[in-house]
């Protein structure tokens, strides 16, 4: 192993943390089972009461810090500790229920050495369903493959659904993360993943086409618990704050149309998967109808993101008993793939 203490670490994994030692552990051993070295591994503990600082000082690896707040400071402001704190010139966010395989970094820093003045790298994940214990494969982009692309293009494939990623999957610029004063304290909800989609605005990034990391997604995940007030002023938030981005770094009238629309679309399908958990947990139409109504905004662009068969869908959990829009759902899968059988240009819904 190299001497970490000779070598400025290229990238740092930061790991926010709080009251997770057991997560945790399995983490960091995700970490250091990379078959790239040159990386510190960064630990924010916001204040952690649990074995967190016991479990941590059993871990002998020079690459591992650690920083702890002797007060909980909240979420956002503990992940730009992480930003404050880094070391390295580009930085992965990996929280301590996320997990990065053992070929993540030797992957993207590939890219990396090719083109140094990338802003970044794009990375896929799996999707680990903890309270169903499923597991499921990223969508995958069938026009960009492997390597270095204009971050607008890349972008516009995870607006489109056609990348599966998450922080854990990212390497993003140090310098740019901090240019843009990190993540808003105040944004927890979609407020990481502004950050980012505003960094690929700047420059050619790095894509690395295949699943490299697994974000858990369970009941105490901080993103599975915002209500769809809160998605909505989320979601017209980031598209307030990538239009400006846009406007900032995108030339071509053309492509700065085609982001801002997909921007909107984007929104959309994140405001019909909030509606539709909401009515699959059991809760009204009486009191659906309200929410609905605050959401028309977003639900007037939904038609445009999605085929008829799936707002066909998205209208009948909404209206009718759960086992009927069940059957709606089956009926629809079941006409999509006898239409889309044998086409080259078939990508399953992400």
């Amino acid at each position: 192993m190299t001497d970490f203490a000779e070598s400025k670490p290229l990238i740092t994994i930061a790991i926010p943390t709080c009251n997770r030692a057991s997560l945790l552990r399995g983490c960091i051993d995700s970490v250091l089972s990379q078959s790239y070295e040159k990386f510190e591994i960064l630990v924010c503990d916001n204040a952690s009461t649990d074995r967190t600082t016991e479990m941590l000082s059993e871990i002998d690896d020079p690459r591992l810090r650690v920083v702890r707040h002797e007060q909980n400071i909240g979420l956002m402001p503990n992940w730009n500790a992480c930003i404050t704190e880094a070391r390295g010139d580009f930085i992965v966010f990996v929280p301590d229920d996320d997990r990065i395989a053992p070929w993540m970094l030797e992957r993207c820093t590939d890219l990396l050495t090719r083109d140094p003045s990338l802003v970044g790298v794009v990375a896929l994940n799996d999707l680990h369903l903890l309270k169903d214990g499923r597991r499921l494969g990223p969508a995958q982009s069938r026009i960009l493959p492997t390597g270095i692309h204009e971050g607008s293009d890349i972008l516009l494939e995870y607006l489109r659904g056609h990348l599966s990623v998450q922080m854990c999957s990212l390497v993003i610029s140090t310098r740019l993360l901090r240019r843009i004063g990190g993540f808003a304290n105040d944004w927890p909800y979609a407020g990481d993943t502004a950050a980012w989609s505003r960094i690929m605005l700047m420059g050619r990034a790095g894509l690395v086409n295949e699943s490299c990391a697994t974000f858990a997604w369970h009941d105490e995940s901080a993103t599975s618990k915002y209500p769809i007030s809160n998605r909505r002023d989320s979601g017209r938030r980031f598209i307030a704050t990538l239009d400006t981005a846009i406007d900032n770094h995108v030339a071509d009238p053309v492509l700065r149309t085609n982001i801002k629309r997909e921007v909107r679309r984007y929104i959309a399908r994140d405001m019909m998967a909030a509606i539709t958990s909401c009515r699959k947990s059991g809760v009204s139409l009486a009191r659906m109808l309200p929410r609905i109504w605050q959401c028309r905004r977003e639900i007037a662009h939904s038609r445009m993101a999605v085929g008829a068969s799936e707002f066909t869908r998205f209208v009948a959990i909404i209206l009718l008993p759960g086992f009927v829009s069940g059957i709606v759902g089956r009926i629809g899968q079941s006409l999509r793939g006898r239409a889309c059988r044998g086409s080259e240009d078939y990508r399953p819904n992400a």
